[in-house]
C-alpha cells in the first residue's frame, strides 16, 4: 500500500509519498508525477520519500527516471535519504 499527497503551495508541487513502491503503487506514482509536470503552473517539483518503506527495483527505475528530468528528492529517512543522495548526485547537472 502507497500513500500518495500532493501540496501545491505558490508555484512549487510537492508529492509526498509514504509506504511501499511496488507492484501498482509505481504506475501511480508515476502518472501522478506525469500529471504534475503537465501542470505548467508548477515551476519546481518536488518528492518527500520519508515515509517510504520499501522500494521494489521497478520503483528504483521510476525514481531514477524522475530524478533525471531535474526533480529534487528529499528524505529524512536513513534508508531514502541515501537513495536520494546517490540519485542526486547522478543527475546533477554541472
Amino acid at each position: 500500500m502507497l500513500k500518495i499527497s500532493i501540496e501545491v503551495v505558490a508555484d512549487e508541487v510537492l508529492l509526498i509519498l509514504e509506504g511501499r513502491l511496488s507492484g501498482p503503487w509505481v504506475a501511480e506514482v508515476e502518472s501522478t508525477w506525469r500529471h504534475a509536470s503537465a501542470n505548467r503552473d508548477a515551476k519546481r517539483i518536488s518528492v518527500n520519500l520519508s515515509g517510504v518503506t520499501f522500494i521494489s527495483e521497478e520503483g528504483q527505475w521510476l525514481l531514477e527516471r524522475i530524478c533525471a528530468t531535474g526533480i529534487e528528492m528529499f528524505s529524512s529517512d536513513l534508508l531514502t535519504k541515501t537513495l536520494c543522495e546517490e540519485l542526486s548526485k547522478k543527475h546533477r547537472k554541472t
